[in-house]
């Protein structure tokens, strides 16, 4: 239902009456909205209370029956659910939910865009309700809103991911949200040629690093993929938010710490470092961003199959980045030296793209060497030819992939690429 901005004041201001009416009652009858059992009974008190607020319902449509049903279900979904991000949560499209404050809801969704929500919360601290609802059936150990960390991440029940800045730190005062949504854009693995060859390599040992921009579907895809690995393997991950589940039987999930009272933080770098002890199948880090950089090269090059994602503009860039954030904190380790231990290390970069409102791999990677010319070290690849998903040409037999993993070369041999060899 889409409203003016008159109509949705009055609506709102509608809606903010007949929940304190609810509340009143189910203040004295004791009942408790977090409790299943309430729910009924509190769905009642709100269509009564909705048919009695007449003046109100004016402002919102004309047909009085419609306005009466939208503000019940409003104000049961306020006091049970998710407020106005209920619909929007349910929304197997949406991609992203945005909230500049109270009055200001966009979304992301696929085949759209940006859009303006006709909904919002009554107040701030309406606002502050639901988030806190929210992130109170989070994962992990940042179930409470603490406004003196500024900046919080926080992992909900189906993967989604909430991002808060608290209101100190926002310059209009409101709290900021961003509220990204599990992907399900259909990838159609056991169809597609390149992420045959994607599980085959993971099965095999081989390191994989997925590229993109932010919102490109790296963690989407890096979920897929460990989703479809030997159902045997032991897959250990360490992430800051808890975003990269994975449906196999033996997991071990590891997750970052902020510093409190009694307790010191523990960092990504921290997490990646305790990979050696943990006897990984695939070591998993869910986004290389900083310190985490060199462990994570350290745990590859010791024999240990390893999957991450990072920030680039194309598949060599990833290569790059991955070098500057590993000199960083590499000490007096030489970039040609770092250069080494990353091609030593990784074996398939994989870019990932938005195209047309929906996710593509657009650049495959396999590294090779590196080339040391003129006081310069340069990365040696080889980019696989790609069409519609598939490989376009078969990967040269002296691939480095192909001799450090035997097993690959069946993959050769499949009726779609043995056409084209």
């Amino acid at each position: 239902m889409q409203f003016r901005s008159d109509a949705a004041e009055g609506f709102l201001a509608c809606c903010a009456l007949v929940e304190q009416r609810v509340q009143a009652v189910a203040k004295e009858e004791h009942l408790d909205p977090e409790d299943p059992r309430a729910a009924g009974r509190i769905r009642e008190l709100a269509r009564s209370e909705a048919e009695h607020s007449t003046h109100g319902l004016r402002l919102v449509e004309a047909d009085r029956d419609i306005g009466i049903d939208h503000v019940a279900d409003y104000v049961t979904r306020s006091m049970l659910g998710a407020g106005p991000l209920q619909p929007l949560l349910e929304d197997q499209r949406l991609e992203e939910i945005m909230i500049n404050g109270p009055r200001e809801i966009f979304v992301l969704r696929s085949g759209s865009g940006h859009l303006r929500y006709p909904e919002g919360f009554y107040h701030e601290a309406h606002l502050r309700r639901i988030i806190e609802r929210l992130a109170a059936r989070s994962l992990g150990n940042s179930r409470a809103l603490d406004p003196s960390e500024g900046i919080q991440d926080i992992s909900l029940p189906d993967g989604s991911r909430l991002h808060l800045v608290h209101p100190e730190l926002s310059a209009t005062g409101h709290m900021l949200v961003n509220l990204r949504r599990v992907s399900y854009q259909p990838h159609a693995i056991d169809r597609v040629v390149i992420h045959e060859l994607l599980i085959m390599a993971l099965n095999e040992g081989a390191t994989i690093v997925i590229a993109g921009l932010p919102g490109s579907g790296k963690t989407t895809l890096a979920r897929r993929l460990l989703s479809s690995v030997d159902p045997r393997s032991r897959i250990v991950i360490a992430e800051e938010v808890a975003e990269t589940g994975v449906g196999l039987a033996n997991v071990a999930h590891l997750q970052t710490r902020r510093a409190r009272r009694g307790a010191s933080a523990i960092d990504l770098r921290t997490l990646v470092t305790a990979f050696l002890r943990m006897a990984p199948s695939i070591a998993v880090v869910g986004e290389i961003r900083d310190k985490e950089a060199l462990p994570f090269l350290l745990t590859t090059t010791s024999g240990i199959p390893g999957l991450t994602t990072i920030h680039a503009r194309d598949a060599r860039g990833a290569l790059t980045r991955l070098r500057l954030l590993s000199e960083l904190n590499g000490g007096a380790i030489s970039s040609g030296s770092m250069s080494q231990l990353i091609a030593d290390g990784i074996d398939i970069v994989v870019y990932q793209a938005k195209v047309d409102q929906s996710f593509a791999i657009t650049e495959v990677a396999l590294v090779e060497d590196v080339i040391h010319t003129q006081g310069n070290t340069n990365f040696v690849t080889i980019e696989l030819d790609l069409e519609h998903g598939s490989l376009a040409a078969p990967i040269p037999h002296n691939a480095r992939l192909l001799q450090r993993y035997p097993g690959l070369k069946r993959l050769m041999s499949s009726p779609t690429i043995a056409e084209l060899a």
